[in-house]
């Protein structure tokens, strides 16, 4: 029976059964059995387990035996039908699960062993683990079982059934777990999956802008698998402000008091209907109602406002979700005509008897009964087997019991394969086909719970369709919002925090919640950063940020020119002293044989005059566009035509001193050795050398670059200047200062003596040349030479 391929999880399950087999029996209650040549088994609550006395007693409300009604509407169709299953006729065998997990494993372990007494032949013979039945026929090979509908009993039976290869389809059970096909390999459903729903509640939560949300969910498969997807599909979308397991045992007031504390004014549920009327119970206790928006699951959309019918007020405003499907005309009459005398439903009369009047047996506002999801499922092994049929007896007639023996044999692996590649159209809902994880695509309606106008009762109105292809379809947004944070009639906002203006970063208060922030200023070079509004990126290169400091403009260069104000003051006042020194050249040339240029040093002049121009064409390289060069032009240029200028001045001064000291000491109008032609020109470039060699030095250290200054502001822009500071240029200048301050003390005396009497100090008209002045100074001295003689000799 067991492959040797089995996984070890399997193997550890088959110890845990061995203990169930002779305890299986008790836990059976009232079936309801149709023979036939193949059997479907089924698993559907139909009572309400009581733990206290461990009984199953109280029949549930109308959907649960109307899905009952719906598998046995769908096998007579079938069976009427000659083309689907020519010859072979289905039976089923319904077990109550009790709408409890242990009874609905147990009841899973009950068709197994119903199975072995067939395949041993011991059908009618009494043994350890059950009596003989009164019926033997009731023993039968089941092809494949339908259910269970709680998402925990189809988990409990897919582990049993998937031992003995039975596949086994769900009409309502929506687990993600269930879709795992290493542990649930025989399972599949005809309801989408919850990661489905999970997707639509996501698309409905970001339809409306509502970005912090909470979310209660169930201490059971369901619930964690739906929080789990949830908070995976959601996690750059949407954040969490409460995440809370719940059961009926939970301290339902506190919960509800950390949601009121939290702020969020939409919260999903992923709750069971008892658990979730706990909750609308204690919002009520709080008297906070009309705070929340719910997003229910199916959980709570499938029981419809009939669920939540005490609880009312709290309820009122939630959307509500429920897996597709559509009611079948014909079935709905069926099913209202049908009584106690004319159905062998062993449990119909108990259930006439509970919710049946004298006129009718139906709520006709029940449309969440999901009866054509259960036919789904019945018509999808009736494909299966019809394929299996065609395939396998085409050598034989349909209708001879040779096929019906192949098709009793057919194993639970090959009725599995064929069942995944089974597609067909449904009687009302659509086409059907499963993946690779035996699951449809996902389909569901959304309600929304409000309460009616004129009656003055709850209401659930539908708002659209959602499909995994196409999203939502026929969305309805115009919704009367019956919370108290909605502004007249205006979409209800559960946000943390407002979206930052332009030019803001968004800096998290908490770290664990992505939605409650504070909005900063980006400043300076700095803009918000497009792939992360939670920083401010730094504008690069030629670029800066706008005004609204969310985009980085390219900046236009601006400097100095021609053009600008300032470059015109530099170029005119540059021009002018251009000018003028050339107007001196040419009276220089002109006057070249004046005897006042001519011992008044021409080279020194010259060299003056050139230093000066150099130092003129320097400024002129602040008003053109800075580069490397002009840069260096800047910075080299004034020092070095500062050296020569200063320099010859101050060797003018030294020649001028020498002279008058000479003709003091000699009475020689010849000119000092020390400042002849030659020796000039040898200090001067010794002077000039030293500032060529500090200012390449500088140069060296500190290269010469283009510095861009951004600007911002109304009109951001890049300032380009070279980087020369003042400091800089008057350290250049500095040394020619100290070299005229050194001579000016050491050489420059007084051009009189200061010593003489007053009245024998020269005085001359100005103007005097400096020949002419030494001449006079000559004539003078040699009359006092003359005076002191005479002085002598007459005495």
């Amino acid at each position: 029976m067991f492959q040797s391929s089995m996984p070890k999880y399997m193997l550890m399950n088959v110890f845990n059964l061995v203990l169930l087999f002779c305890l299986a029996r008790s836990s059976s209650t009232d079936r309801y059995f149709v023979d036939g040549d193949l059997i479907l088994g089924a698993l559907m609550p139909v009572h309400e387990y009581n733990e206290t006395s461990g009984e199953c007693e109280g029949i549930l409300a109308v959907p649960y035996i109307k899905r009952v009604e719906a598998l046995v509407y769908a096998v007579d169709k079938i069976n009427k039908d000659l083309k689907m299953l020519p010859g072979i006729k289905l039976g089923f065998d319904i077990r109550d699960t009790c709408y409890y997990d242990a009874v609905a494993l147990g009841e899973s372990v009950n068709f197994v062993l119903d199975q072995e007494h067939v395949n041993e032949q011991e059908t009618c013979v009494g043994s350890c683990i059950a009596p003989p039945p009164t019926d033997c026929t009731q023993f039968r090979n089941i092809s494949g079982v339908i259910g269970a509908q709680r998402s925990s009993s189809s988990i409990q039976a897919a582990t049993t059934l998937g031992l003995f290869n039975v596949p086994q389809i769900s009409y309502l059970s929506t687990s993600d777990e269930l879709s795992d096909k290493i542990k649930y390999e025989y399972f599949l459903r005809t309801v989408p999956p919850d990661r489905f729903q999970v997707t639509a509640m996501i698309d409905l939560v970001l339809h409306f802008n509502w970005t912090y949300v909470s979310i209660l969910y169930s201490d059971d498969s369901y619930g964690r698998n739906g929080y789990s997807e949830f908070q995976k599909q959601s996690a750059d979308q949407i954040c969490l402000a409460v995440e809370e397991a719940v059961s009926v045992d939970s301290n339902m007031k506190q919960i509800v008091q950390i949601l009121l504390d939290r702020g969020a004014v939409a919260v999903v549920l992923f709750l069971d209907l008892e658990t979730a009327n706990a909750v609308f119970d204690a919002v009520e206790r709080l008297n906070a109602t009309g705070v929340f928006i719910w997003i229910a699951s199916d959980a709570i959309g499938n029981a419809g406002v009939k669920g939540i019918v005490e609880h009312e007020a709290a309820a009122e405003g939630s959307f509500t979700m429920v897996p597709y499907s559509e009611r079948l005309r014909a079935f709905d009459l069926s099913f209202i005509s049908t009584t106690p005398l004319t159905s062998n439903n062993p449990w119909f009369s108990e259930y006439y008897e509970k919710n049946c009047s004298m006129t009718s047996c139906i709520d006709e506002d029940d449309t969440d009964s999901h009866d054509t999801l259960v036919m789904d499922s019945v018509y999808a092994f009736a494909y299966a087997l019809h394929s299996i049929q065609s395939s396998l007896c085409h050598d034989t007639k349909p209708t001879n019991n040779k096929c019906v023996e192949i098709m009793q044999q057919v194993p639970g692996d090959i009725l599995l394969e064929e069942l995944r590649r089974t597609s067909f159209d449904s009687l009302v809902n659509g086409r059907i086909e499963f993946d690779s994880h035996g699951d449809i695509q996902g389909r569901y309606r959304m309600s929304y719970f409000q309460r009616d106008a004129v009656v003055g009762k709850l209401r659930a109105y539908p708002v659209g369709t959602w499909t995994t292809t196409d999203g939502f379809s026929d969305f309805n947004d115009d919704i009367t919002w019956s919370v108290k944070s909605s502004i007249n009639g205006s979409i209800p906002q559960s946000q943390c925090s407002e979206t930052c203006p332009a030019g803001f970063q968004t800096v998290l208060i908490y770290e664990r919640v992505r939605c409650c922030w504070e909005c900063k200023a980006c400043i300076d070079d700095t803009i918000v950063d497009p792939d992360n509004d939670k920083e401010c990126w730094k504008c690069n290169g030629s670029t800066g940020p706008d005004n609204t400091h969310m985009e980085c403009l390219v900046l236009e260069e601006v400097y100095v020119s021609w053009g600008s104000h300032l470059g015109s003051l530099i170029l005119i006042t540059a021009s002018i002293g251009l000018v003028g020194i050339l107007i001196v050249l040419i009276f220089f040339i002109f006057y070249r044989k004046e005897q006042i240029l001519q011992t008044s040093e021409p080279l020194l002049n010259y060299l003056i005059l050139f230093g000066e121009t150099i130092v003129l064409v320097a400024t002129i390289t602040f008003a053109v566009k800075p580069s490397e060069t002009v840069c260096a032009a800047a910075r080299l240029l004034p020092a070095i035509g500062g050296c020569l200028m200063y320099s010859s001045m101050a060797l003018k001064s030294i020649r001028l001193q020498k002279i008058f000291s000479v003709a003091f000491a000699t009475d020689s109008t010849e000119n000092p050795k020390l400042i002849q032609r030659p020796k000039q020109l040898g200090i001067l470039l010794i002077v000039v050398s030293i500032q060529v060699i500090i200012s390449s030095v500088w140069l060296l250290l500190y290269p010469p670059d283009v510095l861009p200054r951004k600007v911002l502001g109304d009109s951001p822009r890049i300032e380009l200047a070279c980087n020369i500071q003042i400091n800089e240029v008057i350290t250049s200048l500095a040394y020619n200062f100290v070299f005229i301050l050194i001579y000016a003390i050491r050489y420059v005396k007084p051009l009189v003596d200061d010593t003489a009497p007053i009245d024998t100090r020269l005085r001359l008209p100005t103007g005097t040349s400096t020949r002419t002045l030494v001449n006079s100074m000559y004539l003078q001295r040699q009359r006092r030479s003359l005076s002191t003689a005479s002085g002598e000799s007459s005495t």
